[in-house]
C-alpha cells in the first residue's frame, strides 16, 4: 500500500513573520504577526474537477460525505455545495478547487493554500487540493472481511478493518482541514493527524468523522455554529499511540485495549478481521479502554454509557447490556479512558463475542449524528 504522506504548502504573496502555533487542547493553527491565519469569510465552495469527479462517480458521493461531515462540526465555517465539471483547473487562478493530479511530487495528497496580506495581516485567499492519482484509493464505507493488518503499525497504516486501500473520506477531511486553516497534530487522536486510522466502526461499516479535536480547533478560528442542533457525543476503539511517539508531525493512532487489573499490561490478543480479539475469562473483571469525543457546543454532565455483549458487530440496544457508567464530557480533547468491567458469566467458552458501547444509550441527548455512538472490541472466551 502506497503511504505516502499528506502535506499542506503555504504560499506568501509577501514575505511577512509567519508561525506557527500548537494550540493547548491539540489542534494547531497558523499565524501571522500576531494574528490567526484564517478565510475573512466563513465558507468557501469548492470546484471539483470534471475528469476527476465524473457525473455518477463514487467519488462525487464520496467528496460530499466529507462535506456534510466538516459542516456538521461545531464551527460556524462552511463549506457550500460543490461546483462540478471544472475544466480549468489550475494553481493560484483565484478559484478553490478539487483534483487527481499525476504530477503530485510527494504525499497522497497536498493543500495548496495562498495567502493575501493587508496591513500587516494574512488571510486566506484560496486553497486547492491535489489528490495523487496513483494512490490506490476508496470510497466504500463496507468494512472487509479479510485478515490484513497483523501489527500495530500496520493498523496505525490504515490496514484496519481488512483494508488495504486509503480512505479517500478521511484523507479529504484531513486537506479540508488544512484549507480552512489547521494545521498537522501529533498529540492527540485527531484528523489532522494520522487521518487513515481516524474512524467510526460499527455494524460492518466504517465511517469518517472531525473528531472532537479538529472541530474544537474550527471553533477557535471561526466562532460556534448558529445551526439548531449542536451536541454530538461519539465512542471508537482507536485511541493515540503515545507508545509508538510521533511520525514528524503526524500523531499515530492504535486500536483500544482490554488489560489485567493487577498487572496493568495489555490483555492477551491476537489479529481477527483486521483487529484484535481479546481473550478474557467469564466472571473475571478487566479495565476495558475506548475513546470517548464531545464533538458538539456544550459540556454534557452525567452522559449514560451502556455496555453489551454482543454476538456480532452491530451493537445496539437489543444487545444484552451488562454494565452501566456514567461520565462527564466537555468540548476539549478526545478522551481515552479505562474502565472496569466485569465480563458476564453466561458466556460460552471459545466462543467469540463483541464487547459493546454505547454512548448516551438511553437517547436523553438530541444529538445531529446517531450513527457514531456504538463501537466494539472483539473478544473471545477461555477457560
Amino acid at each position: 500500500m502506497n503511504m505516502r504522506i499528506n502535506s499542506c504548502l503555504m504560499v506568501l504573496v509577501i514575505i511577512a513573520s509567519l508561525t506557527f502555533v500548537e494550540n493547548a487542547p491539540g489542534y494547531g493553527y497558523r499565524k501571522g504577526n500576531g494574528t490567526k491565519i484564517k478565510w475573512e469569510g466563513e465558507n468557501i465552495r469548492w470546484r471539483a474537477a470534471s475528469n476527476s469527479f465524473p457525473g455518477g462517480s463514487s467519488y462525487r458521493t464520496a467528496l460530499n460525505r466529507a462535506i456534510s461531515r466538516w459542516n456538521q462540526a461545531p464551527g460556524e465555517f462552511h463549506f457550500k455545495s460543490v461546483t462540478w465539471g471544472d475544466t480549468n483547473i489550475e494553481r493560484k487562478n483565484k478559484q478553490t478547487e478539487i483534483w487527481f493530479s499525476d504530477t503530485l511530487g510527494s504525499g497522497s495528497a497536498t493543500c495548496y493554500t495562498w495567502l493575501k496580506w493587508r496591513w500587516g495581516k494574512a488571510t486566506i485567499k484560496e486553497a486547492d487540493i491535489a489528490l495523487d492519482v496513483d494512490v490506490p484509493w476508496s470510497t466504500s464505507t463496507i468494512q472487509s472481511n479479510k485478515d490484513v493488518a497483523g501489527s500495530e503499525v500496520e493498523s496505525y497504516q490504515g490496514k484496519a478493518y481488512g483494508g488495504n486501500r486509503r480512505t479517500f473520506v478521511t484523507t479529504a477531511l484531513h486537506e479540508m482541514g488544512h484549507a480552512m486553516g489547521l494545521q498537522h497534530e501529533n498529540r492527540r487522536l485527531n484528523i489532522m493527524g494520522s487521518d487513515t486510522s481516524h474512524l467510526h466502526a460499527n455494524n460492518k461499516r466504517i465511517r469518517a468523522y472531525v473528531g472532537e479535536d479538529a472541530g474544537n480547533g474550527e471553533v477557535y478560528l471561526y466562532g460556534r455554529t448558529d445551526t439548531i442542533l449542536k451536541n454530538d457525543l461519539s465512542v471508537s476503539h482507536w485511541k493515540f499511540w503515545k507508545a509508538g511517539g510521533t511520525d514528524n508531525e503526524y500523531s499515530q493512532h492504535i486500536f483500544t485495549k482490554i488489560y489485567h487489573i493487577s498487572t496493568g499490561n495489555p490483555v492477551y490478543s491476537k489479529w481477527y478481521e483486521g483487529v484484535k480479539r481479546y481473550r478474557v475469562k467469564k466472571g473475571t473483571t478487566y479495565h476495558v479502554q475506548f475513546t470517548y469525543e464531545n464533538n458538539g457546543y456544550y459540556t454534557q454532565n452525567g452522559v449514560n454509557i451502556g455496555f453489551y455483549i454482543s454476538k456480532n458487530r452491530n451493537i445496539t440496544t437489543l444487545d444484552e447490556r451488562f454494565a452501566t457508567r456514567t461520565m462527564n464530557l466537555t468540548r476539549n480533547r478526545p478522551y481515552t479512558k479505562k474502565l472496569t468491567l466485569t465480563i458476564p458469566s453466561n458466556l460460552t467458552v471459545t466462543h467469540g463475542y463483541w464487547l459493546g458501547v454505547i454512548i448516551d444509550y438511553t437517547g436523553s441527548i438530541q444529538e445531529f449524528d446517531e450513527h457514531n455512538n456504538a463501537a466494539y472490541i472483539p473478544i473471545e472466551i477461555i477457560p
